[in-house]
């Protein structure tokens, strides 16, 4: 029984062995079927560290350039992504692969010259650039390409940038290999726009109206650092081809550009009538280059950057339009309208275009100095131009208008390209005339003489006169007129705005400007003043310009202008004499246009000279020529002079109105003399305003249809219904003057004895425009200053005058120091809480930043304020010292700055020596969050060990100065040292006198000493954040310990191709701390930006600074060799533990 038992299990035994053995193999089966459908990827080998290349656009074609640029072309992130994985000394391979077929065109060698390795650790992620790869670039380093091909751009196509990591040591791959793709392509050279080819180009004449060339050229594409060489040749053989021709001639003129334009003035070398001349433009795109000049050229672009060949015939006696103008006529359509002299009809060809478009020019022709566009989009700009036929050929050609720039065969001069915008909702079709500063004007210099009224200057085609002017030193402001030819000699006002005019009296600078009126009130009239004398003046000094112009005039001109001056002054005294027994003209004013008389008749008797020779009447006193328009001119000025006169006088007639239910409360009258118990009666219907007075000027003003005047006397009226209050001023303090109004036709002024300021000027109302254009405030401070706010349809505007002495250094900047006030105050009364009252808060909130203080202020206050900023600038040349000396009153100022700050404005205009700026900054500071907080990061930092730090030398002379218990006068003085520090490192012409001088120069004050305490390294304190130069590299280190670490045997340092140290403590440091000074901007600048990690700087020291051994041999069998250097390497490694968000890692003596 029991052996039957026995062999049972026996047999199971058995049949589970076999079982068990043939689930095995099943399983194995389906294991090795599974694995054989896994992805390969998950088959490959994995490794520990992932790299992520990215090519920066736009791509360089030739490999050196990343060997040698300083731009960031490329980037390479290395992860090290196994946390399990040991440290390791890390390099890269490269490898250039062509094509979807990654065809290789380059590698790098398996030594690498000049390329050290780096530390990767688990979990690091470290970004390097081209700039730290640019071995692996280098030609010495790379196998698979020779010399040339190298030097040469690569074809275009698809290429393939691939890196892969590994252990420096073991040659061991850490990563796969992985490609960046790129597609290369070389640029289009630019296509030439203007002259266009075979273009008829007009001389450059300035006596004829002519212009300089203007040659424009267009960038298919652009590459980084372009620049253009610009070349024009002239072509000897009319017969050749142009382009053999330009081939085969020497340059006339070559320049180079940054912008695709240039102007040939009468600057460059003249060209020649009646010849031909081709030009050619070449573009070029260079590298910035480490440690070196720029390339001249990267060969990004095609043909070497070569444009196509132009060329352009050179003519003369070929008038160009000129006066063009563009005018709305309906939805897509625009009238243009020029002039040509001496041609009022010919052929004209006109082209236009969508401005910047690079499409072709529309060509229309057009018999008649006119011509209709139509099919144009609305509200679209577009550029055209006017070209009149040149020669006898005028062929109109409809059906192929232009042929090779030629339209129909003809020769065209052009005119500068102008621009108009289409507009379907100019129902009053305005003229759109182009008067700016043209850029074919070559002359630049400033026109130092002043202007006067009547002179005449050109702006753009069209010559403007003035009627008023005001400002200096090159930038005036007023009003003119414009002469419109084709408009039937319509004189068109205008407004002259900041504008600049050069030495030919051309505009250069500032805007003209007309405003369309529908009742055409803006075309001059000059009658409007004293009734048609206006129009006779206007013939008067147009009469004398063209004797100027022409070398005299006829006798009938002579006899005409001699009657129509007597005319003028002999009607014009009638008038002011007729005022002046009213009692509206003063004794001084009627002085003033007599004797203007009488210099003007006694200027007549002379002026016979001016009839031309063979005219010249019995009597003539044969004054020579120049002597003869020195008179004609200086007649001119006294014309003009009587007639400002003779207009002051009639605005004495005037009357303010004020509106019904118009606020009158803050309004300020002004009286021309004593109102001493003075009743304003009103006037009976009828009664002129004008004809009760006889005692002197008199003052009126209408509301609701009554019209009040002053009349001696001192009954008052009572009543118990005070209607308004009238401000006046008196000595510079507001008084209060009740008006009362009853049914006895009356209105008393309590009896107060006011000194009158003046009455109905221009500068305070319009006739018939009311009360609430005129003067809002006036303050006068006696030998100070005097300031006026007026207000003219709905546009508040300010008048300040300095009336004190002044300081030296500002005397000759006054009326830009009034103009700066001017302009601040109008800025400051712009955030009125009620544009209409004065006394209202500002919009401009309180400010309280950084000892900055500025109280919220009302408009007056402002206006107080910045007359009172602009007094202390006039006569101190400095900021107030109220805003921050506390002995002062700076506690209580209404702006009150940081002691610092002020003493380094002060410093600075010293040396700007632009004082207006002071008005500016003082302004800026006050309401601009931006000026306030960027000037005071800049400086914040400065204090007296900045000083010391910069100049040694300096503080010991000065810091006797900075021992006061009162820190604001400390801190004072240290901004203005800190000014002068700067000045004598940097040199005076350091601190630049442009418009933005001041504002500059307190910037680069505060960055230039913050520089100098910046350019201070301890190396304790960077070996404590984790540096390692005195570690390894100290003099405290053995010679022996140098030789063990290139040979392998050091017991705690790595192997490394070479080991030196410092020759002692002090030419350690001082390496070290010039290598820093010399690199301490470009390290600041490599940090800046986030992705840049690690970088090394070396330095010629010029003498020894180290010694120790290099390994000559290898790895493996190195071999050790005595070295010593004079060269200093110091590295930086980010960290955002460092206060400057990085440390110094090594500095070590380099043989490299």
């Amino acid at each position: 029984m029991i052996n039957k038992i026995k062999n049972y299990f026996q047999r199971y035994r058995s049949k589970r062995q076999k079982l068990t053995a043939h689930s095995m193999r099943l399983l194995t089966l389906l294991l090795l079927t599974a694995y054989s459908l896994l992805p390969v990827a998950v088959k490959s080998q994995q490794y520990p560290v992932k790299l992520v290349p990215v090519v920066m656009p736009p791509y360089s074609l030739r490999i050196g350039d990343y060997a040698t640029s300083t731009d960031n072309k490329l980037q390479l992130q290395v992860l090290m992504t196994d946390l399990l994985e040991p440290q390791h000394q890390t390099g890269i391979k490269f490898s250039l692969e062509a094509g979807l077929n990654a065809v290789p065109l380059a590698k790098s060698n398996d030594f690498v010259v000049g390329m050290n390795p780096f530390t990767l650790y688990p979990g690091n992620n470290i970004t390097l650039t081209n700039v730290d790869l640019r071995s692996l670039f280098e030609l010495q380093n790379l196998s698979g390409i020779n010399a040339v091909q190298y030097s040469k751009p690569l074809s275009d196509g698809v290429y393939q940038f691939c890196f892969q990591a590994y252990d420096y040591y073991t040659k061991n791959n850490l990563s796969a290999k992985t490609c960046a793709p790129v597609f290369l392509v070389q640029y289009d050279p630019p296509m030439l726009t203007l002259p266009q080819n075979a273009e008829k180009v007009q001389t450059l004449s300035p006596y004829t109206g002519g212009a300089g060339i203007v040659f424009q050229w267009m960038p298919r594409q652009i590459a980084p650092n372009t620049r253009y060489i610009f070349t024009l040749k002239e072509l000897w053989d009319m017969g050749q081809s142009p382009v053999s021709g330009f081939l085969s001639a020497s340059a006339l003129w070559t320049e180079e550009t940054y912008a695709p334009t240039l102007y040939y003035g009468i600057d460059k070398t003249q060209l020649i009538p009646g010849k031909r001349y081709a030009w050619q433009v070449q573009a070029k795109s260079g590298n910035p280059v480490l440690g070196a000049n720029p390339t001249d050229d990267n060969g990004v672009y095609k043909n070497n950057g070569l444009s196509e060949i132009y060329y352009f015939d050179y003519v003369e006696n070929c008038a160009v339009p000129t006066l063009l103008t563009a005018k709305n006529i309906g939805r897509g359509r625009v009238e243009l309208n020029w002039s040509i002299a001496g041609q009022p009809a010919g052929l004209y060809n006109v082209q236009y275009r969508k401005k910047g478009s690079t499409a072709e020019w529309v060509t229309q022709q057009s018999y008649q100095p006119s011509a209709i566009l139509t099919g144009l989009e609305d509200q679209t700009e577009y550029e055209y131009r006017i070209g009149s036929v040149c020669g006898n050929v005028q062929t109109f050609n409809s059906t192929n208008p232009s042929e090779n720039g030629n339209s129909g065969g003809n020769a065209y001069s052009y005119s500068g390209v102008q621009y108009f915008t289409t507009d379907s909702n100019d129902v009053d079709n305005n003229y759109q005339c182009g008067i700016m500063p043209a850029i074919d004007i070559a002359n630049k210099t400033p026109l130092q003489d002043p202007l006067r009224i009547n002179d005449v200057f050109m702006a753009g085609d069209f010559p403007v006169t003035i009627l008023e002017i005001s400002g200096g030193n090159g930038t005036y402001s007023g009003k003119g007129w414009i002469d419109i030819p084709y408009l039937s000699g319509v004189k068109v006002k205008v407004d002259l705005n900041n504008i600049q005019l050069n030495t030919d009296k051309k505009l250069i600078g500032g805007v003209v400007e007309t405003t369309y009126d529908p009742e055409e009130k803006n075309v001059v009239g000059l009658s409007s003043g004293l009734n048609d004398l206006g129009n006779l003046f206007t013939e008067i000094i147009s009469a004398i310009n063209n004797a100027l112009g022409n070398g005299g005039m006829t006798k009938a001109e002579w006899e005409k202008l001699y009657d129509d001056i007597n005319t003028f002054t002999d009607e014009g005294g009638q008038t002011a004499s007729g005022l002046y027994e009213q009692g509206l003209v003063t004794d001084e004013q009627k002085e003033k246009l007599d004797k203007l008389k009488e210099e003007i008749d006694e200027l007549l008797k002379n002026l016979t000279c001016a009839v031309k020779e063979g005219e010249k009447q019995k009597g003539s006193d044969g004054i020579i020529e120049n002597e003869c328009e020195e008179k004609e001119k200086e007649l001119k000025e006294k014309i003009g002079q009587y007639n400002n006169e003779l207009k002051e006088t009639a605005e004495n007639a005037c009357i303010w109105n004020v509106g019904e239910r118009e606020e009158l409360k803050g309004k300020t009258f002004y009286f021309q003399q004593k109102v001493e118990g003075k009743a304003l009666h009103k006037l009976k219907s009828g009664d002129f305003p004008l004809s009760f007075n006889r005692f002197g000027n008199v003052y009126t003003f209408s509301s609701n249809g009554q019209v009040y005047y002053p009349e001696a006397g001192t009954g008052k009226f009572t009543t118990k219904d005070v209607v308004k209050y009238y401000q006046f001023e008196n000595a510079g303090d507001p008084i209060s003057i009740s008006v009362t109004e009853n049914t006895d036709d009356q209105i008393t002024i309590d009896g107060q004895k006011e000194i009158a300021m003046k009455d109905c000027s221009s500068d305070n109302k319009d006739k018939g425009n009311g009360l609430g254009k005129g003067t809002l405030y006036t303050k006068n401070v006696e030998g100070r200053y005097k300031v006026t706010v007026t207000e003219n349809n709905g546009k508040i505007s300010s008048k300040f005058d300095l009336t004190g002495s002044g300081n030296s250094k500002t005397a000759s900047q006054k009326v830009r120091i009034e103009q700066e006030v001017q302009n601040s105050i109008n800025d400051a009364l712009k955030d009125l809480k009620n544009p209409k009252d004065i006394n209202s808060l500002s919009a401009k909130t309180q400010v309280n930043d950084f000892g900055f203080s500025v109280k919220q202020m009302s408009g007056k206050e402002w206006i107080e304020t910045l007359s009172e900023l602009g007094d202390n600038v006039w006569e101190n040349a400095a900021l107030p010292r109220s805003y921050w000396n506390e002995d002062e009153g700076s506690k209580t100022s209404n702006v009150q700055m940081p002691a610092l700050f002020s003493g380094v404005a002060d410093g600075v205009i010293g040396e700007v020596t632009e004082y207006p700026q002071l008005i500016k900054l003082g302004y800026d500071v006050s309401t601009k969050s931006e000026v306030r907080q960027g000037l005071w990061n800049s400086i914040k930092n400065i204090n007296p060990e900045s000083i010391k730090n910069a100049s040694l030398e300096f503080y010991e002379q000065k810091k006797a100065n900075y021992t006061s218990s009162k820190s604001y006068i400390v801190n004072h003085t240290v901004g203005q040292d800190g000014v002068t520090v700067v000045s004598l490192a940097m040199g005076a012409s350091f601190f630049n006198t442009g418009t933005d001088g001041l504002k500059d120069g307190i910037e680069d004050t505060g960055e230039k000493l913050i520089k100098k305490i910046r350019k201070k390294l301890n190396l304790l304190d960077e070996e404590a954040l984790g540096g390692h130069s005195i570690a390894r590299h100290g003099p405290q280190l053995s010679l022996l310990e140098m030789e063990q670490r290139v040979l392998g045997t050091h017991p705690s340092i790595p192997q490394s191709r070479s080991a030196l140290r410092f020759e002692t403590k002090a030419i350690h440091e001082d390496a070290v701390e010039k290598a820093f000074d010399q690199y301490a901007d470009d390290i600041e600048s490599f940090f800046a930006d986030p992705n840049n990690t690690y970088k090394e700087w070396t330095l010629d020291y010029g003498s020894k600074v180290g010694s120790g051994y290099t390994n000559t041999g290898t790895l493996r069998n190195p071999v050790s060799q005595p070295v010593t250097s004079n060269k200093v390497t110091i590295s930086f490694k980010r960290d955002p533990n460092a206060a400057k968000g990085y440390r110094l890692e090594s500095a070590f003596p380099d043989i490299r």
